[in-house]
This record gives C-alpha cells, sequence and structure tokens, in this order.
C-alpha cells in the first residue's frame, strides 16, 4: 500500500520528502497522518482531505496532531501493517 499511496501523491503533485526516524517506528494497522497543531490552514486543509480520501476507500486511517515530531507545514503519513 506504501507504494501506491506514494505514486497517487506524486500523480496528485504533491512533494514527498523522505523522513528517516532517528528510531523505529511502529504504526499498528492502516496509516497514520500526522501534522503539527500549529500548521498553516492549507497544511491542515490538505492533511484532513488525505484522510478523508483513504477513509472513503475502507482504508483504516487516523490523524494526528503532533507538536514535537513534525515540522510546520509538513504532513507525515505512516502506512502500517493492513489489518
Amino acid at each position: 500500500m506504501q507504494d501506491q499511496l506514494y505514486r497517487v501523491l506524486i500523480r496528485a503533485k504533491w512533494k514527498c520528502v523522505e523522513w528517516r526516524a532517528y528510531r523505529p517506528v511502529l504504526t499498528g494497522d492502516g496509516v497514520l497522518v500526522s501534522r503539527h497543531p500549529d500548521a498553516d490552514q492549507r497544511t491542515k486543509d490538505a492533511a484532513e482531505a488525505l484522510v478523508k480520501a483513504l477513509s472513503s476507500r475502507s482504508i483504516a486511517v487516523e490523524l494526528r496532531t503532533n507538536p514535537e515530531a513534525i515540522e510546520h507545514n509538513k504532513i507525515r503519513i505512516q502506512v502500517g501493517a493492513k489489518p
């Protein structure tokens, strides 16, 4: 699913940047979409639209805000195991 999601985002003209965690990250099942709580409105809207689109395809997805781990106007997408 990770590769499919990447291709869809590229086709939609999203800029995808590889994120390297300094420690292993476990996301559980489905997709975790995270953004900074103080992100600009465009970033907030994009994160919410992504969650809505994935959910409409019956993909388990959760939106979280994380002030410690995410730059203000970036969205982090983590893909876990298929439920």
